[in-house]
């Protein structure tokens, strides 16, 4: 039976027994004991955690008590409870009414007017009032600019009227339904969040984005080539040069004392891991004894969003089995990222083809006498000696001309003539078709599509297939019948480690840059010759590839290997590199390396001026943006959670189901937990076994980014600063203090001034969340949450940690940079 179901069949019990109340006895505390309180937590579900009775309102030195307060994580309510004999005489036929009209007058006017001032003194939202039979409800404290009189309420004129029209009330104020804002958007039209008062948002051109760093322009065409992969992949010499093999796995990161579960998917069948360290992969085997074996394969080739799918199968094509490849096997690939949704499927596939027949040198696909006429042969033999006899005996050139317009207008149709041609081919050698970056196009249909033509190209042509997915695509489809046409093998890589990545494409990177001179002036108007300006790859490889950056790098990456090369890219094009600075330090004394926060500041912020949560990969943990203060803190809640478990060997994954259920006592919603899995599972803080969106099925694993965060970064002067002017701000007195501090940080001149403000700062945010973490762990405690929700992730870890960053940003505000004018 449904919650709604239960809540009826309670509703049915309640009102048999409001039938035998005698008004005479019916006073107010009969009325709550009998009626109200079997209301509330009967038919609605309100928990005695989530209830508050007879709480104190004082004002102006008048105590007076509330009757009943409803709270949940995102909003209250405050019920006034009169008699049942206190009749509210409302009309029989409106449901919705204005306060200011009938419901202004008499015992229901005083009513409303009691519980409305309550509410104001209280800063509780909505208001109930009931004389157990009749129930209003309506928003008592508005931020719209509505008034009190010209706001409507919800009128139920007795316990029958709300068995009638039980679903509206159940789906109104019912726990469950009240928890995911359902009053809110009843009411205001849309959720309200609190007043949002954030510091990013008092700074004039918080939005500015700036230009690139002076040096950049004169690395530009190196970083261009060196960080694009489809620059690497066009050069075998390249693609060699840069391409590093899968590594062995760190089951257990010391540095942020957690361990890195392998959540390869189920898959229903055994999938290879590809472990490239030596040449003979089983993807290179499975491809280059495919001539030998003749059969038909069908490969799936899976793994992680930047995992190198698209680099390692042309590092096998051009490079690592090239010998094998090269003059006995027929590699075309088709590149879905050069396709739309709005494309034809099976149009973009043969015309692709046909591109690959026409350009294809290696085996002359394209060729008449070697592969076209020979393809139509069958064809052309069975119009010799069949409707064009004739025509071959009378005008034998008349007949070539008919064939040539015969295999041209199916050249132009596409299909008839790939086929053709492709069938000769496999019948000759190996081929293969790869389809690639199918999931480039986020449409289930789009992708469907694409598996189901490409079985049939292969069965029409005998053509191998190769399709690169990843692992969270696959799980999508793979009970899907389009997957039953072939038995297929599947084959599993996981990205290498990024530090290693970045290394080979610096190296490279200077390597095409060569050896030459620039004059260069610094932002401080120095004048400088560098004799060589590829050094300045070296300062980089030596600045990012340290321990601490190249931690850094890596927990940001993620495991994607593309996404780590775009932080790279930012950090060399960012102004928020002083490269002038580095280039100049280096050659005065012969050694630099970037600080830390200046590779981070550069790689999260690229060439914006702040820091804005919706816009970055990387996301603010002290901020849930769910608009509401008992709320805030729910990404670092269940991210500090689930590392705090990772922690642990025996850690396998925290049950979705299970977290929500804990979650429920604290009374919040389903709705808002999903909401931050999903923001958490974006910015990859969190993964699932299958790589799909979390679900309340899912079972969830922290990544290497979420230890990073906890452990290292949160406490960390450049991260906090970002999140301290991100943060709403729902605290008045906090909010005060930090607009004035802000204010100070604005006008400020000197280094040393201006950074011991923006200290002062981001102490008194941190004084602010550690407020959200007491009361979090005092209600979560009330409400018995399990123990691992009760951490004091703020105020045993982060803020004491917090203190030597500050100490070293300090340090570091007082030292002069070492510039002055040079030359070789």
């Amino acid at each position: 039976m449904s919650a709604i179901d239960h809540a009826h069949s309670h509703l049915e019990k309640l009102i048999s027994r409001a039938s035998t109340l005698r008004l005479s006895d019916a006073n107010e505390a009969t009325t709550r004991l009998q009626i109200i309180d079997d209301m509330l937590r009967l038919v609605l579900g309100w928990t005695i955690e989530d209830l508050s009775v007879e709480e104190r309102v004082s004002e102006d030195k008048n105590t007076t008590f509330a009757d009943y307060i409803l709270r949940t994580a995102n909003t209250s309510i405050i019920v006034e409870a009169k008699k049942i004999g206190e009749s509210f005489s409302l009309p029989s036929n409106h449901t919705n009414l204005k306060l200011g009209g009938v419901l202004s007058q008499g015992a229901v006017g005083e009513a409303t007017r009691q519980v409305r001032d309550y509410c104001r003194k209280k800063a509780v939202p909505f208001a109930i009032a009931t004389n157990g039979s009749e129930w209003i409800i309506f928003p008592a404290v508005r931020t719209d600019g509505v008034s009190f009189e010209e706001t409507y309420a919800k009128a139920f004129r007795s316990l029958e009227d709300i068995k009638t029209r039980f679903v509206e009330f159940w789906e109104l104020v019912s726990r469950e339904r009240v928890m995911e804002g359902n009053l809110e958007n009843e009411f205001l039209a849309q959720k309200e969040s609190q007043t949002r008062r954030c510091l990013r948002d008092t700074i004039e051109d918080s939005n500015f984005r700036m230009g690139r760093n002076s040096f950049f322009e004169y690395i530009e065409p190196a970083v261009n080539y060196a960080l694009t992969d489809e620059a690497i992949l066009k050069n075998p010499e390249a693609l060699e040069y840069c391409y590093v093999k899968t590594n062995e796995r760190l089951k257990f990161d010391g540095r942020i004392r957690m361990y890195i579960q392998d959540v390869k998917p189920s898959l229903g069948h055994v999938s290879q891991r590809i472990k490239d360290r030596n040449a003979n992969n089983p993807l290179q085997k499975a491809i280059t004894k495919s001539g030998e074996l003749k059969v038909q394969k069908f490969i799936v080739l899976l793994g992680p969003v930047g995992a190198g799918k698209t680099t390692f199968l042309n590092y096998v094509r051009n490079v690592s089995g090239a010998a094998e490849i090269n003059n006995k096997i027929l590699w075309l690939t088709l590149d879905f990222k050069k396709a739309t949704r709005q494309d034809n499927v099976r149009s973009f596939i043969y015309s692709e083809l046909r591109d690959a027949i026409e350009e294809d040198k290696q085996f002359d696909l394209g060729d008449w006498d070697i592969t076209i006429s020979r393809a139509y042969e069958e064809k052309i033999n069975n119009l010799k000696r069949g409707p064009l006899k004739p025509l071959v005996k009378s005008n034998p050139d008349q007949f070539d001309i008919r064939i040539s317009e015969m295999v041209n207008k199916e050249r132009e149709e596409y299909e008839p003539y790939v086929n053709q041609v492709l069938s000769y081919s496999s019948d000759l050698r190996p081929t293969y078709i790869i389809f690639d970056n199918v999931d480039q196009i986020e449409d289930l249909a789009f992708q469907a599509s694409i598996f189901i033509e490409a079985q049939a190209v292969a069965r029409k042509t005998g053509s191998n297939t190769i399709i690169c997915l990843r692992e969270s695509t696959f799980q999508k489809h793979r009970n899907d019948p389009i997957f039953d046409a072939f038995q297929f093998e599947s084959f599993y890589i996981e990205a290498p480690t990024i530090p290693p990545v970045i290394s080979r494409r610096l190296s490279y990177a200077r390597k095409i840059l060569g050896t030459h001179a620039i004059d260069l002036t610094t932002e401080t108007g120095a004048k400088i010759r560098v004799d060589d300006v590829g050094k300045f790859f070296e300062i980089v490889a030596k600045s990012v590839l340290n321990e601490r950056n190249g931690h850094l790098l890596e927990a940001l990456a993620g495991g994607d290997i593309r996404r780590g090369l775009s932080l790279l890219r930012e950090f060399l094009s960012s102004p928020h590199t002083n490269a002038d600075r580095a280039i100049a330090s280096y050659l005065i004394d012969g050694d630099y390396e970037f600080p830390k926060h200046e590779v981070f500041k550069s790689a999260v912020l690229g060439n914006k001026k702040f820091y804005d949560d919706s816009t970055s990969l990387l996301p603010n943990i002290y901020d849930s943006k769910l608009g509401s203060r008992d709320l805030q803190q729910l990404r670092l809640r269940i991210t500090a959670m689930l590392v705090t478990g990772a922690s642990e060997a025996a850690f396998d994954g925290k049950p979705i189901e299970e977290i929500i259920s804990n979650l429920h006592r604290r009374a919040i919603s389903e709705v808002d937990v999903l909401s931050v899995l999903n923001r958490l599972h974006q910015t990859r803080l969190i993964r699932t076994p299958d790589g799909l969106p979390p679900t309340p099925t899912s079972k969830i694993f922290p990544t290497r980014l979420a230890g990073y965060i906890v452990r290292n970064l949160a406490y960390e002067f450049a991260y906090s600063e970002f999140c301290s002017l991100d943060t709403v701000i729902f605290d008045e007195d906090s909010w005060q203090g930090l607009l004035e501090l802000n204010t100070k940080v604005q006008l400020a001149k000197e280094s040393p001034e201006k950074v011991e403000y923006r200290i002062q700062r981001t102490k008194l945010f941190f004084e602010y969340i550690a407020k959200l973490e007491d009361s979090w762990i005092v209600e979560s405690k009330r409400r018995g949450l399990d123990p691992e929700w009760l951490e004091p992730v703020i105020k045993s870890h982060i803020i004491p940690n917090s203190v030597s960053y500050f100490d070293r940003v300090r340090e570091s505000s007082k030292r002069k940079p070492n510039i002055r004018s040079y030359r070789s």
